[in-house]
């Protein structure tokens, strides 16, 4: 018997991937044709009014969305970005979230835009970037700031003119200039006037001492030794006895200061010398000749000080000031806490005479409030130690502490060391405090490696026993905000007028460029008490008259001699043509730490910029 064999079917040939897009492409256009012959939606894919026996049938998914649904939200969202094209990126999130055809449903109609991120910041007071940021204030030149400087950083996208290595011709003109005070072109003479070397010649500075290796500069770090007496720490020449590697060199360190100190002093007087500082362990002070700031005679700032170091000077006869403590101020009628003889309502009077309190003297420190357990400030338990000490027989007197009618007040002490105990001295009470610190050990460490070794003096003119020392200048090129910048540092004891005169050198030859300053932090006071000062401002020509020998440039010294009050424009390009303009013109802050340069015109702030 036979087997049929079996008949086996032919297989299909094989179908590309190219051919099956293009039979779906096909079935497209097909579809799109049979939708534009119907008369339906112009949109390809929203197809909703053709016959199902026009078209093939697809494959169901079972995952699909409706299309009637689809094809609405579709829809609404088509009209909702034709109409507020203008929205922010963040309101898709929210049209998700709040769906429109839910709102169509409830019968809410809402004309306002929908809520998005932007909304929420500005109503919770949150400024957003699309506000307008605030007016920044410009001005046609730079501030003198009076507070000490350690380090200088220009920043330019431009190469800088300077350089780091000075040729010789370069470096003698600058020492040149600097030691007789000849600037630039305008001084007839022949020395030469690149920008290298006039950039050397303001990266000078004079100070006594100058000890090889030893740092100098800035002292407030140090401590001196208060424990000490004058009479126990002092010899009969006023030599001050020490302990430390220049022991044996005190005696002509203090000798060589002391004349130091004396011709710096009398080219103030006669105005030869427009400014110079004296950089104690403890404290600093800056004596200004007569004209600067607009103050008609010469004067002098101490800061920080302390409770003994006013008690210390007010037992020398000199009268001070304390402008910044004008808010602790309760019973005077002018204000101010000056010193005077005649006056029992100064801070220094209250500091030099622990029982004034018992005596009737009115503090003019506010003390706090008293606690739940005192009684106006009076310690009860004094009373019970100073019967127990008398019913032994000892001498309660010599116990202040045990006092019954001490008073506790915690507001002298909260001011010292703070900027707020910043002193004001002027002429003649200059020769007083120039006196004192010629004598006074507290000017001197008596410990430790800088033991013997006399305050920094610093000034921008040549003085007896003064070095002549270079800044430690340092170029590179540093990437700051994804750009690449050119940079040059600036490191040594900065003058104030040193910004001055290096900004107005860079501005000719750059139009754009800013720095950034490193201040000493106890001296900024210099530059805030200035306001806070009543006199009868000095005419700015017979200031600039009376220091046309002190050494400074004819820019700078007009800036120095101007007073800290300043009006600024309204920004770097507007010409301030209408009164609205100037409106907003705002006053910049005293001290900076942070200048920026712009079409001809400065802007500047005391905080340090944030980098990302």
């Amino acid at each position: 018997m036979k087997h049929k064999e079996l008949e086996v079917p032919a297989s299909p040939g094989w179908v590309r991937p190219d051919d099956v897009m293009k039979a779906r492409k096909l079935k497209v256009k097909r579809r799109a044709l049979q939708a534009r012959m119907c008369g339906s939606n112009s949109k390809p894919i929203m197809v909703t009014n053709i016959s199902k026996s026009s078209i093939l049938k697809p494959r169901h998914n079972p995952f699909r969305r409706s299309p009637a649904k689809k094809s609405a939200i579709s829809e609404a969202t088509y009209t909702l970005h034709s109409d507020c094209a203008d929205l922010s990126t963040d309101a898709t999130l929210f049209n998700l979230l709040h769906n429109p055809l839910l709102q169509q449903n409830s019968g809410e109609k809402t004309d306002s835009l929908p809520y998005t991120f932007t909304q929420a910041l500005r109503q919770q007071g949150i400024p957003t970037s699309d506000e307008k940021e605030p007016c920044v204030p410009w001005l046609d030149h730079l501030s003198v700031d009076w507070s000490l400087k350690t380090n200088l950083r220009f920043t330019s996208d431009q190469p800088l003119p300077w350089k780091t290595n000075f040729k010789t011709c370069e470096e003698a003109s600058g020492t040149t200039g600097m030691a007789r005070c000849l600037w630039g072109s305008k001084s007839n003479s022949d020395l030469d006037t690149s920008p290298n070397s006039e950039f050397y010649q303001r990266c000078l500075v004079w100070q006594h001492p100058s000890i090889p290796g030893v740092p100098l500069f800035p002292r407030e770090g140090s401590k001196a030794n208060s424990a000490l007496s004058r009479s126990a720490s002092s010899n009969s020449n006023g030599v001050v006895s020490s302990t430390g590697p220049y022991a044996g060199l005190s005696e002509p360190l203090m000798a060589a200061w002391r004349e130091a100190l004396r011709s710096l002093h009398q080219l103030i007087r006669v105005r030869q010398c427009p400014y110079f500082y004296v950089c104690a362990p403890t404290f600093t002070v800056v004596y200004r000749a007569a004209g600067v700031c607009g103050i008609p005679q010469a004067h002098a700032l101490l800061t920080p000080t302390t409770r003994g170091l006013r008690r210390a000077i007010k037992e020398e006869g000199i009268d001070f000031k304390m402008p910044l403590c004008k808010q602790f101020s309760s019973s005077q009628s002018d204000g101010s806490l000056s010193s005077k003889s005649g006056s029992d309502n100064s801070c220094a009077s209250l500091a030099s005479s622990p029982t004034s309190a018992t005596e009737g003297v009115s503090s003019p420190l506010p003390c706090k409030p008293p606690a739940a357990d005192e009684d106006d400030g009076v310690i009860d338990d004094g009373e019970d130690a100073t019967s127990f000490l008398a019913n032994l027989g000892v001498d309660t007197s010599q116990f202040a502490n045990l006092n019954p009618d001490r008073i506790v007040n915690s507001s002298v002490h909260e001011i010292d060391r703070s900027p707020l105990s910043l002193l004001y001295i002027a002429d003649p009470d200059t020769h007083g405090l120039t006196n004192f610190l010629l004598n006074s050990p507290s000017c001197v460490q008596h410990t430790g490696p800088m033991a013997g070794v006399p305050p920094t003096l610093l000034a921008p003119v040549a003085f007896q026993g003064a070095t002549l020392l270079p800044y430690k200048v340092k170029g590179s090129s540093i990437r700051m905000e994804g750009k690449l910048k050119h940079s040059m540092e600036v490191a040594g004891p900065i003058l104030p007028h040193t910004p001055l005169q290096l900004s107005s050198l860079l501005t000719q030859h750059l139009q754009n460029f800013a720095f950034t300053a490193t201040p000493v932090a106890s001296t900024l006071s210099f530059s805030t008490c200035t306001p806070h000062l009543s006199y009868n401002s000095m005419s700015k020509a017979f200031a600039e008259g009376g220091l046309v020998d002190c050494g400074l440039e004819a820019s700078v010294r007009s800036i120095v001699c101007d007073r800290p009050h300043h009006q600024a424009s309204s920004g770097p390009s507007e010409t301030q043509a209408t009164d609205d303009l100037k409106d907003h013109t705002a006053d910049l802050p005293l001290t900076y730490r942070h200048v920026k340069y712009s079409e001809g015109k400065f802007t500047w702030t005391d905080q340090m910029p944030t980098t990302r």
